[in-house]
Order: structure tokens, then C-alpha cells, then sequence
């Protein structure tokens, strides 16, 4: 099967009956615009489409009377922190830049995918970090000049 757009979102839509089948994709893969994967299910899927927004979780490739396919964005070991005000968010985002790795926002807290080298620098900066299991699907954009993996 090749999906060829988005055509919704589970979070607006309902299943209806209808079977739920999931392609489960990891954080640095949302911005893709082509891969195959197999669904939950075993069906093989493609995913070819334009530009757009980076893929969410529950945003649904395929619909019929019978099977709603969506994607699910995987949890992964992040670094969390939480700023106390703005000037400490500020000198956390300058901190995370300087690393080159993907900075993400999620419910008030900074999160980067897990790196020991990371973790280690944002501690020793007073920042309380944690390491916690987590969806990374918001992450804050940038100048377009990309250093990163993803």
C-alpha cells in the first residue's frame, strides 16, 4: 500500500467499527517524506508524499468500511528539563544549539534525545535534567541550517 498523503488526524476522527492497524515510526523519522515500514498488522506501506507538516501520531494514511492505518511516533530515551523562567529557557536553548542536537517542546519542558555528553553538560549547568521515556513530535524549528541526524 502507498500512502500518497495525510487524511486526517485519529484525534479528529472516529474508528466506527472499523479496525485500528498502526506503522509505528521512531522521532527522527517524522520529517521523512519516503519510507516503507510494515503496519502492526503485517501489511507493507509506503509513504511517498510533498512537502508538509512533520507527521504526528494518530495522523491516518489509510481509511476504508474496515481499517483505519495511522501513524504512532514511538517513545524514545529523551533528557527532559523544565526552565524556571525565560532567561533560564533562553541560556538551555543556546546550551542544547551549541550541541547540535534536535531540541524539542513538549508541555512546558525542553526534551533532546538521549546522549550521556548532553545529559552530563545540562546538569553541570544547574538545569535538573531527567532522563525519562517520551515521544519526541514537536520540535522547534530552526534557521534551516540543519547539523543534526534528523
Amino acid at each position: 500500500m502507498m500512502a500518497e498523503k495525510i487524511l486526517g488526524n485519529l484525534k479528529y476522527s472516529e474508528l466506527n467499527g472499523r479496525r485500528l492497524d498502526t506503522v509505528r515510526i521512531d522521532w527522527f523519522e517524522v520529517e521523512k517524506r519516503i519510507w516503507k515500514k510494515t503496519s502492526e498488522h503485517g501489511v507493507e506501506v509506503g509513504l511517498k508524499i510533498r512537502a508538509g507538516l512533520p507527521l504526528q501520531s494518530g495522523d491516518i494514511l489509510y481509511e476504508d468500511d474496515r481499517v483505519v492505518m495511522a501513524v504512532e511516533v514511538s517513545e524514545c530515551e529523551a533528557i527532559v528539563i523544565v526552565p524556571g523562567d525565560m532567561r533560564e529557557m533562553g541560556r538551555a536553548c543556546y546550551e542544547i544549539g551549541n550541541q547540535h542536537v534536535p531540541l524539542f517542546y513538549e508541555n512546558g519542558r525542553l526534551a533532546v534525545p538521549y546522549e550521556g555528553p548532553v545529559f552530563a553538560l545540562l546538569e553541570a549547568g544547574g538545569y535538573r535534567p531527567e532522563r525519562i521515556m517520551l515521544k519526541l513530535e514537536h520540535r522547534l524549528g530552526g534557521s534551516g541550517c540543519r547539523h543534526s541526524l534528523a
